[in-house]
């Protein structure tokens, strides 16, 4: 149904997107009251785009960057993700994970510059992802400007393989968990 939406409305579809996720962040609404009141805008210009994203809309998308590529993810035609994954020892959550499904420990993060760009950053990043990966059994993609909102938008391409890796190598990543 959504698949090509980032194509076809790409700066539109990212910024509503982002804009309804920021809206039920602030928890002054959920998503069943802005799907019931998504009619009182008809006739209005964009009511089209917000009938399409409003079902999509999530609170739990922590930036812009992660909305768009939550869009990806769903133009990709998988299965919606869950948002800020725990991950958790000794019954205390040490991490998250942006989306992802728990299921598979298939997980896909945002790199925002603002967030992800300085060494220390990066470093603390490798660091996470690698005893996620390698503690934990998870398969993370990662994913910056140029793969969400460049001319390279590879998102949905990149998920839609890396997801079939994900299936496959599923037995061999939780063996030891």
């Amino acid at each position: 149904l959504l698949i090509g939406l980032t194509r076809v409305l790409p700066g539109r579809a990212r910024d509503l997107s982002a804009a309804l996720d920021s809206l039920l962040r602030l928890g002054v609404f959920d998503v069943d009251e802005l799907l019931d009141n998504v009619e009182r805008f008809a006739k209005q210009r964009g009511v089209c785009q917000l009938r399409l994203l409003a079902p999509l809309a999530d609170g739990g998308s922590a930036s812009p960057g992660e909305s768009a590529t939550r869009l990806h993810w769903l133009d990709a035609g998988l299965p919606r993700p869950e948002l800020q994954i725990p991950y958790a020892e000794d019954g205390r959550e040490i991490y998250y994970l942006d989306m992802g499904l728990p299921e598979l420990r298939f997980a896909a993060e945002y790199d925002g510059e603002e967030w992800h760009s300085a060494h220390e950053d990066i470093e603390h990043d490798r660091r996470r992802r690698t005893y996620l990966r390698r503690v934990g059994g998870w398969q993370i993609e990662e994913f910056r400007k140029q793969n969400v909102f460049g001319g390279q938008q590879d998102a949905d391409w990149a998920l839609r393989d890396a997801i079939v890796i994900a299936r496959h190598s599923f037995d061999r990543r939780t063996r030891h968990l």
